[in-house]
């Protein structure tokens, strides 16, 4: 159990947050597990609750994109407003397109690596 403790802390941090099922395939292509259920739920789904309890990963590296948040955006001050603002804008490069580009993806747990 220590060394996929470990393999699971070795998985390349640029990859966070990642899901649960993300962290299982990772692992999996590693020849850290086998690819059955009872090494999702009974052993990574475990291990992931237990290693954020004990402090080795930070809560913050797994995602669930099954839960949404809602409520609506807030500012501590007109400043922090406008720095946001500009973090967050992005030029529309199609907008005089002829033509618009679609991504599709059946994974969910893949889209935050496709997203970037």
């Amino acid at each position: 159990m220590e060394t996929l403790r470990e393999a699971i802390y070795g998985i390349p941090q640029s990859n966070n947050p990642a899901t649960v099922r993300e962290r299982y395939y990772a692992l999996m292509v590693r020849g850290a597990i086998e690819k059955t259920e009872q090494e999702y739920n009974g052993t990574i789904v475990r291990l992931l609750t237990q290693t954020r309890r004990d402090r080795v990963i930070p809560y913050s590296w797994i995602s669930n994109n099954t839960r949404w948040i809602r409520k609506p955006d807030s500012y501590r001050g007109i400043a922090h407003f406008m720095r946001q603002t500009a973090r967050l804008y992005r030029r529309d490069l199609w907008v005089d397109a002829d033509v618009s580009l679609e991504v599709w993806c059946e994974k969910d747990a893949l889209a935050g690596v496709i997203i970037e």
